[in-house]
């Protein structure tokens, strides 16, 4: 299951902080979860997703701050393997390589192919200097460019999620399996609509409409 929300259950006076987590996983044989802060933007997330993937897939759970860096020797090791795994899987190296063929090495270059493989700026840094397609003078040099812009940018955010289609984003932050199961349940009898207005944090009228199209 992946689920995604800006705030703590449904209080929207109580946002998450990007800068505190990005996303958790929680490992188990019969419901993996993963949870994505939506405070982050839609490529932060794509990160993390890829990230929390490979905590999954090494059986390991926790609280992630996934953010696309060189690697540290504080960094545990797990971190460490799993943004490893995000970064190959989602800018594979020999693609990357091709990209980069006769192109300025530049940060519009790299804002460029992070759009095309819908990542960070970060991401595709990392990767570039990683197999050795930037030297590390220019790696620095556009890395700290792009990190002004990223601090800009969340100091100009509005909130994530904010507005909009409550029942698309009553989908987004329970999960599509999640809200389908539940609405199985409370169908089959085995759930009642005060338990599934819990589960999903929302009121039982409201849950009624919700749950119509499942």
């Amino acid at each position: 299951m992946v689920l995604q929300s800006g705030y703590a259950l449904s209080n929207t006076h109580r946002a998450l902080s990007v800068h505190e987590f990005r996303g958790f996983a929680l490992t188990d044989r019969y419901a993996p979860l993963i949870f994505l802060n939506a405070k982050d933007t839609v490529k932060g997330r794509i990160f993390t997703l890829a990230h929390e993937l490979g905590h999954l897939w090494t059986g390991t759970s926790g609280i992630s701050n996934p953010e696309a860096a060189l690697p540290e020797r504080q960094t545990l090791a797990i971190e460490r393997l799993c943004n490893q795994i995000a970064a190959d899987l989602l800018v594979p190296g020999t693609l990357l390589i091709e990209r980069l063929e006769n192109r300025i090495l530049d940060l519009e270059t790299f804002q460029s192919l992070a759009q095309e493989f819908q990542v960070s700026v970060f991401v595709v840094l990392i990767r570039g200097y990683e197999i050795g397609q930037l030297q590390e003078q220019t790696f620095r040099q556009i890395y700290d460019q792009a990190r002004q812009e990223m601090r800009e940018f969340f100091d100009s955010q509005t909130g994530e999620m904010a507005g909009g289609d409550f029942y698309r984003n009553f989908r987004t932050r329970n999960g599509r399996l999640l809200v389908a199961e539940v609405a199985q349940a409370v169908r089959e009898g085995t759930v009642l609509y005060k338990e599934a207005s819990e589960l999903l944090n929302t009121r039982p009228q409201t849950l009624v409409n919700a749950l119509q199209e499942f």
